[in-house]
């Protein structure tokens, strides 16, 4: 690392690792002079945040997938993304598909409790004044 007379290098301990810092000296520190490396104590709690250290490796791991991906020759890059589109296509049937049983058992319910209402509202039948009642139907199968 270079020192200059002008600048001093603060190590810095961030996820087991060392990193350095360049804060711009006091003896030459001009509005001109301020460097954009100067941190203050809110980036350097954000630098230690275990959260988004966590985050940092995630999108570190997914660019490390992704640059493998680009290495593979193009048909195994090509077969690989039509699996991938072909398995999304798959799970939006699949969903698609438990769309329409709902609405299906669903249609069915209402229609089922709709007829069932019917029925209540009409109740049993009433006897009519007049005429007795008969224990048997008129037509039997005996009488045809």
């Amino acid at each position: 690392m270079k020192t200059g007379d002008d600048e001093r290098y603060i190590p810095l301990k961030q996820d087991g690792r060392d990193s350095v810092v360049t804060v711009a000296s006091e003896r030459t520190a001009g509005p001109e002079r301020v460097e954009t490396a100067q941190m203050d104590s809110d980036a350097l709690a954000r630098l230690s945040d275990p959260a988004l250290a966590a985050r940092r490796e995630r999108i570190a791991a997914q660019v490390k997938d992704r640059s493998r991906l680009t290495w593979m020759p193009a048909s195994e890059l090509m077969r690989h993304s039509s699996q991938r589109a072909a398995d999304a296509i798959s799970r939006g049937q699949e969903r698609l598909h438990r769309a329409v049983r709902d609405a299906t058992v669903a249609g069915t319910r209402k229609v089922a409790q709709a007829v069932g209402e019917r029925v209540r509202e009409l109740g049993t039948p009433r006897p009519v004044i007049g005429r007795p009642q008969q224990s048997e139907p008129v037509v039997s199968r005996q009488s045809i």
